[in-house]
Formats: C-alpha cells, sequence, structure tokens
C-alpha cells in the first residue's frame, strides 16, 4: 500500500471511531460498520445529507503535507428521524428547520472529536462550518477528489452512511 494511501486510511479511522461515540453516547444506539467500499463521485440515493469540509497539514513525514477533505454523513429519511428524535428525546415524524440542526451537530460533533486523534496522528486539522441537505437523490459539488470511501454504520434505527473525501495537495 502506498504512503498517500495508508494516510489516507488512517486519516478516516477516527471519523468512523467517533460516529460510533456519538451515536451511542448522544442517541444511545450501538452502531457496527458495514464494508467500505470507494466511490467516485458525490451523489446519494439518499434524503439528508450533513457535510463538514476540513483543511490542514499533515505533519509526521520527510516535510509537511497539506490536504483538503470532506465528511459527509448521509440518512434515508426514516433513519434521519428516527435518529434526530432519540436525540432531541422526542417523536419526530417530520422535517424541519429545527430537525435540520441535528446532522449538523452530529458532524461537527464528530468531526470535533476526530481532530483530537488525528493531531496525534500528526495532522493538523481546520474545521469549516458544517452544513446540510434534504432532499431525496441530491448531488454534492466539490473541489476535493473524486474518490472516497463510503461506509455503511448499521444500526437498531437503519443504516446510514459515512463518505469521507480526502485529498493531498
Amino acid at each position: 500500500m502506498d504512503s498517500y494511501k495508508k494516510r489516507y486510511i488512517t486519516f478516516c479511522k477516527p471519523y468512523i471511531d467517533a460516529t460510533q461515540h456519538i451515536y451511542e453516547t448522544m442517541v444511545s444506539t450501538q452502531l457496527k460498520t458495514g464494508t467500505a467500499a470507494y466511490k467516485r463521485d458525490l451523489s446519494f440515493d439518499y434524503d439528508y445529507s450533513a457535510i463538514i469540509g476540513n483543511s490542514g497539514t499533515f505533519t509526521k513525514g520527510e516535510s509537511p503535507i497539506n490536504f483538503k477533505s470532506i465528511m459527509v454523513l448521509s440518512w434515508p429519511k426514516d433513519v434521519y428521524l428516527k435518529s434526530a428524535g432519540k436525540m432531541l428525546m422526542e417523536e419526530i415524524s417530520e422535517y424541519s428547520a429545527e430537525v435540520s440542526d441535528v446532522g449538523m451537530e452530529i458532524t461537527n460533533i464528530v468531526t470535533g472529536g476526530a481532530k483530537t486523534v488525528l493531531y496525534e496522528l500528526g495532522f493538523e486539522v481546520k474545521m469549516a462550518i458544517p452544513t446540510s441537505i434534504w432532499g431525496h437523490n441530491h448531488r454534492i459539488s466539490s473541489q476535493v477528489s473524486s474518490n472516497s470511501i463510503v461506509m455503511p454504520l448499521k444500526s437498531d434505527l437503519g443504516t446510514f452512511y459515512i463518505q469521507l473525501n480526502y485529498e493531498e495537495e
């Protein structure tokens, strides 16, 4: 495995671990990871996505390497509403402005948790402000590499997905 792919995989793991931790502590739900796959675009067959871009520098090599990344959490509508309901501790049956903040908050907390671990691994991460998209089969345009890792996250609420794009400059 070349050094770029190794850094990419190393970069992804803290995000997956942080997502599992957040769901366990804030949504009271265990997540099990499915099989990761590479994806070539940022189109989704789901109903809600929360997105956060990051940039930074990998400092543990012979010379610093700048990078950009995007983390996307994407949910089918029913899984998102169940997740938001458990986090807010109320029954939610319809999407609303209040409910839209839940995915962005999860994304922000996940990135903050991952950032601490990534720093120890040599990645100095600068976080952007998360955003979200609601609508079936949406597409996200990005300046970050078209290659990304997508992993299903399975729970008793249903399955949703984490997608991580990573590009070095």
